[in-house]
């Protein structure tokens, strides 16, 4: 015996509440495959806002069928089970689980579960949504979005992409430096940052050697003519 008719009237709340609950699960898992799409075309030198913006839609609206076929899809121990939480102590699930027999004791138990069940007003009903829905959506939600304005950003070159910022990392371990002396023995004076410390291969900043009185500049000891 099937009890699909038991649950007519209060079958579309239900429904609706495994909708939402299958999409909001469907959104948590996009989002969280929006974050990783993020992540991977922020490293790369892609458009990767309507990668992210694809991925999403696409893996949620997947996600969300899922969820609904293999989840939240309301069947008849789920409904009973669902209905007997307003009082109506497993009146429903025991009626499901002997739906086959045909007793006396049996038919009995059916008509005061109908009866019962028929008391119910739809609108106590409440659509609930597990915390942990709502938890799992506002992380994945906010790691998602988060990402996708970072590559946003980057993609319009308000922030550097990860390709640049790793580019850069390499080249700061590979940089080399080296230090700059100026000196005079004596009969002089030198203008200028005497001590530097330059990029290996750049310029250093100008300095001019000053003779004293009675003194006369001549040439550096790499031979150069200018004082400056």
């Amino acid at each position: 015996m099937k009890t699909n008719g038991f649950f007519e009237k209060h079958s579309p709340k239900l429904f609706r509440e495994a909708v939402l609950r299958s999409a909001l699960c469907g959104m948590a898992v996009g989002f969280a495959a929006n974050f990783i799409a993020a992540v991977a075309t922020w490293f790369a030198p892609v458009n990767g806002l309507w990668i992210c913006v694809g991925v999403f839609v696409a893996v949620s609206i997947i996600a969300s069928f899922l969820f609904y076929f293999m989840r939240f899809r309301p069947s008849d121990v789920s409904s009973a089970r669902r209905l007997d939480s307003y009082g109506l102590d497993e009146r429903l699930v025991t009626m499901v689980e002997y739906r086959n027999e045909n007793s006396y004791i049996a038919n009995l138990q059916r008509e005061d579960a109908k009866h019962r069940l028929s008391l119910i007003d739809t609108k106590l009903i409440k659509i609930i949504i597990p915390r942990a829905i709502a938890i799992a959506l506002s992380v994945c939600g906010t790691l998602g979005i988060a990402m996708t304005t970072v590559n946003a950003l980057s993609e319009f070159g308000v922030l550097p992409g990860g390709d640049e910022i790793i580019g850069d990392i390499t080249n700061d371990a590979t940089t080399e430096y080296v230090s700059v002396s100026y000196v005079i023995d004596e009969g002089g004076v030198i203008e200028g940052d005497e001590e530097q410390v330059i990029l290996k291969g750049s310029d250093a900043s100008t300095v001019t050697a000053v003779a004293d009185d009675g003194y006369v500049f001549k040439e550096w000891s790499d031979g150069y003519a200018s004082p400056t």
